[in-house]
């Protein structure tokens, strides 16, 4: 998959909520869960991503630090990747059209 190009959309780590789709890292997530790890450190935010198949993507990062929204160019090859490799659609939430926040 090609990396993102600086004219993407992006949202601050901070803003993200359960359900989202976002680049973490390389990988396209949907997000699964969220949280600031100590109580009063409101600076990193723990994102846990659902990629593809339901494979675990977890990441720390500074709350203020933007993360990309995959464009859709990457959904479309994401979802002819997942027809490809005969992935089934109801175990990737972006390809079954069940996750719509992207």
């Amino acid at each position: 998959m090609s990396s993102p190009s600086s004219n993407c959309d992006r949202i601050l780590a901070s803003q993200v909520e359960k359900g989202m789709i976002v680049l973490i890292g390389s990988h396209i997530c949907e997000v699964d869960d969220w949280s600031t790890p100590k109580a009063g450190r409101r600076t990193l935010v723990h994102l846990t991503g659902l990629t593809v198949a339901g494979r675990r993507k977890q990441s720390l990062v500074l709350a203020d630090n933007p993360l990309d929204l995959p464009t859709e160019a990457q959904l479309l090859e994401l979802k002819e990747r997942c027809e490809k490799d005969q992935i089934d659609e109801d175990a990737c939430d972006v390809c079954s059209g069940r996750s719509d926040n992207y």
